[in-house]
């Protein structure tokens, strides 16, 4: 694929309608003319057409102005009137190229952009994603040019055109390889390959889904990016790829919501870039700090179908560079809604991208709008605004714990008094929070001797015991730990037919409590609990939820799970699949 950066040269005529497609415009307006690059170190082979070099020295291009037209972008609300023109490209028959006219030959195809880049129908049009017009059997010479429309806003002298011109494999760069700097006729463009993931390739045939994010980025360095720790935005942006890909697309609504609304559900993932001159080189054996999904603030998707998660970042540490080290969280985009946010923190060295209080900086990645800011903490005054703002009529979110700093001792010697934080005294007078979900960790003794230490959580610590504890301490569990080491629960699983029971221990991905009251629920678990005879407790499902019955007559609601050797899946489709076979919690 060639990118091109084309200038405005000015609008010579301005017709008052424009055909789809593009017109060839008259030869002789404005053929560039120019060195191309890379250039052959010898005559160019005769065979199929792949490499960069071989299109590079083989490819003309014509951009004319006696076809412009100006309008603005309908439907797009702007009051922007953009020029818009035809940029053609032909398969050159001269210096010594391979495809000759007069033998009747062809080169694979040509196309606009790729499947999954935006495209321009026709002036006054908005871009419309996979309108590729492919071309198969591209004949040289400038009979069987071929062109598309470019768009210059009023304050740009250049604008970014991508074609993709294929022959032969088609692989005219390594998979992964960066772009390559090319000169097309003396216009700067780039060259790159066939943009995949797990070998599926983004362009046509139609069947493919991938996309590779491609544009510029910001804010960009003012030189060579310095060898140590990235920690700058500018580090960052510049070293930043965003892979996109449908492949792995599903759509679901989702469980527990109430509400008739089926989302699509996509994974978006980072790479942290080997090539423009970034740190932490590949070959090198370099690490990132982290890379995680949000931070412990946000509300992070755990899968399709699933509801937020706050605090679910699945942070990786020593993040490789390259695509093989690439990390990946799903994205939800409701009905009727192009796009959605997501948000990444990536940290190396301190972390501080951007000084305490900062605002976010924009950026752009591969040419997605994007903003960059430091670490975050909530003060007093953000806490006000969620506990007030979680109070509301139809509120969908509640506060349910509060972690604060340790407040600073007031006074001296004897006399001094530790006061709470601000945080901890307005979660604490709120009176909207029990007093055991308003945390206030001791500080770190000085005394080396006091110092204990946090061993790493293992598998067995995510066991939920529901004949031990109350389903509000099960439910806060699957919540903090979502990710690593996730939750699971041990049970078993009847055959109605023979009676015979085996166990079965599925990964319990989300819950919730009763909304209508414990007492509600505890009367539709108790039917089931009482015939489950001596095997166990018989389980029940109610609505979207499997209700298990817990501790001190409370039930939770299990409206996620996973089970062995498939992915998670809302309890309603669990339920479906039993078949058969009933649900038995075992006895204490």
């Amino acid at each position: 694929m060639f990118g091109v950066p084309f200038p405005f040269l000015g609008v010579a005529a301005v017709a008052a309608a424009a055909a789809e497609p593009p017109p060839s415009p008259p030869l002789g307006v404005c053929l560039a003319a120019g060195p191309s690059s890379p250039a052959p170190d010898g005559p160019l082979p005769p065979g199929p057409a792949v490499s960069c070099t071989s299109q590079a020295a083989c490819l003309e291009v014509l951009f004319s102005n006696a076809s412009c037209v100006t309008a603005a972008e309908a439907g797009s609300g702007a009051d922007v009137t953009y020029t818009y023109c035809p940029v053609c490209l032909a398969w050159g028959a001269g210096r010594g190229c391979p495809k000759r006219p007069d033998a009747g030959d062809r080169m694979g195809h040509v196309c606009s952009g790729d499947r999954f880049l935006g495209v321009l129908p026709g002036p006054g049009a908005a871009r419309v994603v996979g309108a590729t017009a492919k071309r198969d059997g591209w004949a040289p010479g400038w009979d069987g040019r071929y062109c598309q429309w470019a768009r210059w806003a009023p304050d740009s002298s250049t604008t970014a055109l991508y074609f993709s011109v294929k022959d032969g494999s088609g692989a005219c760069r390594e998979a992964g390889a960066p772009p390559l700097d090319a000169t097309l006729a003396g216009l700067s463009a780039s060259c790159q390959g066939p943009r995949t993931v797990d070998g599926s390739r983004a362009g046509p045939p139609p069947d493919s889904a991938t996309c590779l994010a491609a544009g510029p980025y910001s804010p960009a360095p003012d030189g060579p990016l310095p060898p140590g720790p990235a920690v700058s935005c500018t580090s960052q942006a510049a070293c930043l790829e965003v892979l996109f890909s449908n492949a792995s697309c599903v759509t679901a609504a989702e469980a527990g919501s109430g509400a008739d609304v089926t989302y699509t559900y996509c994974p978006v993932c980072l790479a942290w870039g080997a090539g423009r001159g970034c740190p932490k080189r590949p070959d090198a054996g370099d690490r990132m700090g982290h890379v995680c999904s949000g931070d412990r603030f946000l509300g992070v998707l755990p899968g399709p179908g699933a509801a937020r998660v706050v605090g679910a970042t699945a942070k990786r540490d020593g993040w490789a560079p390259g695509w093989g080290g690439r990390y990946c969280q799903w994205a939800r985009w409701a009905p009727g809604n192009p796009t959605t946010v997501l948000y990444f923190s990536v940290k190396d060295g301190s972390g501080a991208c951007r000084e305490a209080g900062a605002p976010p900086l924009d950026a752009t990645l591969a040419g997605l709008s994007a903003s960059c800011q430091g670490p975050r903490t909530v003060a007093a005054g953000v806490l006000r605004q969620l506990l007030e703002a979680s109070q509301q009529p139809g509120a969908a979110f509640e506060v349910c714990m509060v972690v604060s700093q340790p407040g600073k001792p007031r006074g001296r010697g004897n006399r001094a008094v530790a006061l709470p934080s601000p945080v901890e005294a307005l979660a604490r007078d709120s009176g909207l929070l029990p007093p055991e979900d308003v945390l206030c960790p001791a500080r770190a003794s000085e005394d080396e001797g006091q110092v204990t230490h946090a061993a790493k959580l293992s598998r067995e610590e995510g066991l939920l015991d529901f004949s031990s504890s109350p389903a509000a301490a099960l439910h806060n569990r699957v919540r903090a730990f979502a990710g690593w080491p996730g939750t699971s629960a041990r049970l078993l699983l009847r055959d109605e037919a023979t009676g015979a029971a085996e166990p079965l221990e599925i990964k319990v991905v989300a819950t919730r409590l009763p909304r209508g009251g414990a007492s509600a629920a505890a009367a539709a678990a108790a039917p089931a609990a009482a015939a489950g005879g001596g095997g166990g407790v018989e389980l029940s499902f109610s609505g979207d939820a499997l209700l298990v019955p817990c501790a001190g007559g409370s039930v939770l609601e299990v409206t996620q799970v996973q089970p062995p050797t498939k992915k998670a899946m809302p309890a309603r489709d669990f339920r479906n699949g039993l078949r058969g076979k009933t649900l038995l919690l075992p006895a204490a």
